[in-house]
């Protein structure tokens, strides 16, 4: 159950590139800071329910685990993935990376 744990050490150095790309766009007027942070979490809240969805049904289905308790465990496990994802992303943000962004 630690798969989407890994995927925030992946998202520190996505994020960093994809940060340099933002500030540019902007910087540009493209669109503003505000509506980029609302749609990451627009998009990502439920990619990450469903991957924790699909971690967590796993476990139950080979462990005959109560049922009852499920929906419980799954709104931890997603808010525990999507509060890493955050704070990987804000890791990217202070980040010193060699990285050249087009």
């Amino acid at each position: 159950m630690v798969m989407p744990d890994t995927f925030a050490i992946a998202t520190t150095y996505v994020s960093f590139v994809e940060f340099q790309i933002v500030k540019r766009e902007v910087k540009n007027g493209d669109y503003s800071c505000l509506s980029y942070v609302w749609v990451q979490v627009l998009i990502q809240l439920p990619i990450v329910v469903v991957m924790a969805l699909v971690s967590i049904f796993s476990a139950y289905a080979i462990g005959s685990w109560p049922m009852s308790t499920f929906l419980p465990v799954l709104v931890a496990f997603a808010a525990r993935a999507f509060a890493l994802e955050r704070m990987a992303v804000f890791c990217s943000l202070d980040a010193q990376l060699p990285v050249d962004v087009p």
